[in-house]
């Protein structure tokens, strides 16, 4: 079981690296009042660590009720 845990990690981890290394085109990004220009793999990674950081926090929240 938890070889099958890694292995899928680990495959959801270098599909996420594709999409972000083949997305490097400039983007603007309007965050409430301000406009920022990065390019979209930073955009990409910035949002895939901020779900995974996310899923973390959650599962150890529910860890902690159980």
């Amino acid at each position: 079981m938890n070889n099958s845990k890694l292995i899928i990690s680990i495959v959801l981890g270098l599909l996420a690296v594709i999409v972000i290394v083949q997305n490097t085109a400039t983007v603007e990004t309007h965050i409430l009042w301000l406009t920022i220009s990065m390019p979209r793999a930073v955009l990409l990674a910035v949002t895939f660590a901020l779900g995974f950081l996310s899923g973390i926090l959650f599962s150890m929240r529910h860890r902690a009720k159980t």
